[in-house]
């Protein structure tokens, strides 16, 4: 089972499927699915085995977060990832484009390799698409 939902909608998943019975495994995205409250609040029979993948943040990047706001939790440190790397891209592909066109901006950013601009781990853009290190796990 692949689910794309918050964390809790992945509590009811994995709370149904245990006391279902379910045997199917769970691959999901970690800041998600395997999050404290998940792990803390359920048997551990029904999150044990389960899978993840997720997209590490650099250190770099997280330090100077941490530095400007102290109550940074994990999950919000994902969330400014996010937010960042879609402005970052889109504002330095709009900076560079004196006509605004999208194509401009969509070529302008496939050329950007400054790694100020990337909030993941060589992130990079390959045809459009952020591209960059990920991280596969199972709970024990």
């Amino acid at each position: 089972i692949i689910p794309l939902m918050y964390e809790d909608g992945a509590y009811a998943l994995f709370k149904q499927r245990g006391e279902l019975g379910v045997k199917a495994t769970i691959f999901c995205y970690k800041m998600d699915c395997q999050t404290e409250k998940n792990l803390a609040s359920l048997p551990a029979a029904y999150t044990k085995g389960s899978l993840y993948f997720e997209v590490p943040i650099k250190q770099s990047f997280q330090d100077r977060v941490n530095a400007k706001y102290s109550r940074v939790t994990a999950g919000d440190m994902q969330g400014i990832a996010n937010a960042y790397q879609t402005v970052m891209l889109a504002g330095v592909g709009l900076a560079e484009c004196p006509d605004k066109t999208g194509s401009c901006v969509v070529q302008k950013i496939n050329e950007i390799t400054h790694p100020d601009y990337f909030a993941y781990e060589n992130g990079k853009v390959v045809d459009r698409m952020l591209q960059s290190d990920i991280v596969l796990g199972e709970v024990k």
